[in-house]
């Protein structure tokens, strides 16, 4: 979700007139801030081709801060789980990682980049939402909204 938060901002950034003038504009600082700027520098050698930046925090499957590479943990865990009759509902874990997979792909293309960030963090709401409502049992108390949000940070 940091990933994806980051790629966001930095594309909701660049969209703005003067949004390549530094700071979150600037890749190398949004590399940095997913601890992700010397990995990329191993792939990114001169006289190479290699993947965008954006790509890269998005798909690249070796990269423990890339969206791909959790989604690839998470349904690895959820699937551990129900081996081990842990997760009795993960049914639904498994379809929000599907959907969020789908999302990074979508919003790894340079033409739906601000629109499939925005569903990208939507699906990985979801894969959130199912594994807390399986794993994480809670009760609601009477002020409900403000309960969840206090679960979920803890859970954060």
């Amino acid at each position: 979700m940091q990933t994806a938060r980051l790629l966001a901002a930095h594309t909701a950034r660049a969209a703005t007139p003067r949004g390549d003038a530094g700071g979150i504009g600037d890749w190398r600082v949004v590399l940095r801030a997913a601890s992700s700027y010397e990995a990329y520098l191993r792939v990114a050698l001169p006289g190479r081709r290699h993947p965008s930046a954006p790509a890269f925090l998005l798909q690249d499957d070796a990269l423990p801060a890339s969206v791909t590479y959790c989604l690839a943990e998470v349904a690895a865990a959820v699937d551990e789980l129900r081996r081990l009759s842990v997760a009795p509902a993960d049914a639904e874990a498994r379809a929000a990682v599907f959907a969020a997979s789908r999302a990074t792909a979508l919003a790894a293309q340079p033409a739906f980049a601000v629109h499939g960030l925005s569903r990208l963090a939507e699906r990985l709401d979801a894969v959130h939402d199912a594994l807390a409502s399986t794993l994480i049992p809670t009760t609601e108390l009477a002020d409900g909204a403000t309960h969840a949000q206090a679960v979920r940070q803890a859970q954060n």
